[in-house]
């Protein structure tokens, strides 16, 4: 009896150690400050699937609440932001809040190039573009300011691309959809 109690706690220790990968859990990994990751997987337009070098982890688009699976234009957003897929982007980690589902907000920036004309003729440069606001400025979203508190500048930011959003009528802004 002793010793079945032995094997039990070692193996209750064992899997602990392991981060319960017997059990079929996957080790969360903790995301501090700026990170470099790569979106894996757009889930929807405010939820990815991203891959650090401590594991993955499902983020979500700090301030924005995505457009939801059965409006008419969700298949058509999905198709555009499934471009990103493979793109290595800066992910800043904003304090310890989650979404609903336990999905970190996050901010996420990637390197759009662009040219520009120079004296010397035309040359690519690159400009950092959030993410968050690229999806409310298409109308895949809504801005939403929730429990999180933002850094300096990021919620008009974002309030101004769903205003942007709005103003053109794109996505769930389209007149046509507008409850």
């Amino acid at each position: 009896m002793l010793q079945a109690r032995v094997v039990l706690a070692l193996f209750a220790v064992s899997v602990l150690v392991s981060g319960c990968s017997y059990l079929g859990f996957k080790r969360i990994p903790k995301l501090t400050g700026n990170t470099e990751v790569t979106i894996l997987k757009v889930i929807t337009p405010s939820e990815y699937l991203v891959s650090t070098d401590k594991g993955e982890r499902k983020v979500h688009l700090l301030g924005v609440e995505g457009m939801k699976v059965g409006h008419p234009e969700f298949e058509s957003a999905m198709k555009a932001l499934s471009v990103r897929t493979g793109t290595s982007v800066v992910l800043r980690y904003v304090g310890k809040s989650f979404w609903k589902k336990g999905q970190l907000n996050v901010l996420l920036f990637f390197n759009r190039p662009h040219k520009i004309l120079s004296e010397t003729g035309s040359e690519t440069e690159t400009e950092n573009v959030l993410l968050n606001e690229e999806v409310l400025k298409m109308g895949y979203g809504r801005f939403v300011e929730g429990k999180t508190k933002m850094p300096e500048g990021f919620k008009e930011q974002l309030q101004a691309a769903e205003n942007e959003a709005r103003d053109g009528g794109f996505g769930i802004w389209e007149k046509a959809y507008i409850e």
